[in-house]
């Protein structure tokens, strides 16, 4: 699947169609950048309850990663950083993002084989959808996304 993001500033969601708020889940990716900026970012979305409340895992450009939350429309950063060994790729990478437990809930990011980050939010989220959020703050981004796969836990 391809994605793109054409206004900067603005990230594009992309949403399962769930019927249901889903609790423990794990999904897998790789993802490749396509083209446009050179700046730009890519998260895996859980307990997707409205636009204001959620879990994000990403991977920015420049081996930066972050993992937050939304509530009540702020975004809180649980844990970010740069992996400066080099795991995180600015073209492509394996990705994996779990989301376990709601109190608390416990966020794992892994890239390529290696667990890059973890973090607990001691009042978590109960369930909700999962989905993609691609952007950048310079301009257009294309990425591409295959071999998504969503497990529950």
């Amino acid at each position: 699947m391809y994605v793109k993001a054409a206004q900067p500033r603005t990230p594009l969601l992309l949403l399962a169609d769930q019927d249901k708020a889903l609790q423990d889940v794990a999904m897998s990716t790789s993802v490749t950048w396509m083209s446009g900026a050179g700046d730009y970012g890519y998260s895996l979305l859980c307990r997707y309850r409205s636009a204001r409340n959620y879990y994000l895992l990403g991977i920015l450009s420049g081996g930066r990663y972050n993992i937050g939350r939304y509530r009540n429309g702020v975004l809180t950063s649980l844990t970010r950083g740069i992996q400066s060994s080099g795991q995180i790729d600015d073209r492509t990478n394996d990705v994996v993002a779990r989301c376990v437990g709601d109190n608390p809930t416990t966020l794992t990011l892994e890239v390529n084989g290696r667990t890059i980050a973890s973090a607990r939010d001691p009042s978590g989220l109960e369930g909700g959808n999962v989905g993609l959020r691609v952007g950048s703050g310079e301009s257009t981004v294309t990425l591409r996304f295959e071999d998504f796969v969503l497990k529950y836990l």
